[in-house]
Parts: C-alpha cells; structure tokens; sequence
C-alpha cells in the first residue's frame, strides 16, 4: 500500500509554527510482513534507492531484527527531505517520505519528538 499526499500554502522560514505544518509532500509506504512475499528484499530495494538518493543516515535504532531509521537529505530552495524507515521482527513496516522547508530547529524538535513521548 503506497500513500501520497501533498499540500500548498505559503511557508516562510521564519514562521515559528510547528514543524507538521511545513510538511508540503508526504508518502508512506506499509509493508506487510505476513503478506509480501520476500520482505527483506522489499526493506533492500528501499536503502538502496534512499542511497542513490543521497539521503544520509541521521540516525538509527536496532533491538533483534526490528529498526527504525530517520535520514535526511537537504535539496535546493530550503527543502529538505526526511525518510523515516520502521521495520518490525517480523519483516513489516512503515516508511515514510516527508518534503517541507525545515530550519535546525525544527530539526530538533523533531528529534525531541522522537526521543520523547511528551512532545509535539
């Protein structure tokens, strides 16, 4: 299953609103474990193609066969490209691709969100 989405609207750099509402394009993908013949080769497929994208590990979290791992690529204009891929133990998951016009600190704010539970 393959989600696209897209949203327009002006986005100053400036604007000190949360980082959700400079999201300007967002896919997902879910990977059935149980369902899609060969999984791995699915995950595989995907790093190789986020690696030809020059996405670069922000970083990543590993507990048996199961991982989640946050990249980020930075485009022209201030865009910024962030991938997030979950793979579950038993071979499923979740990725997905936000676009939007990011600054550093959104950037931490989204690592903070990610870190704690409490957060935005």
């Amino acid at each position: 299953f393959l989600f696209t989405a897209s949203f327009s609207g002006s986005h100053d750099s400036d604007d000190k609103t949360s980082w959700l509402n400079k999201i300007t394009s967002l896919r997902c993908l879910i990977v059935d474990g149980k369902k899609t013949v060969d999984p791995t080769q699915e995950w595989n497929d995907l790093n190789a193609s986020l690696r030809a994208d020059h996405f670069e590990e922000w970083f990543s979290v590993r507990k048996g066969k199961g991982r989640v791992q946050l990249l980020s690529r930075d485009d022209r204009d201030n865009i910024e490209d962030i991938a997030c891929v979950i793979v579950g133990d038993d071979g499923g998951g979740l990725f997905f691709h936000l676009r939007g016009h990011f600054t550093a600190a959104d950037r931490a704010r989204m690592e903070a969100a990610l870190q704690d539970h409490d957060s935005e």
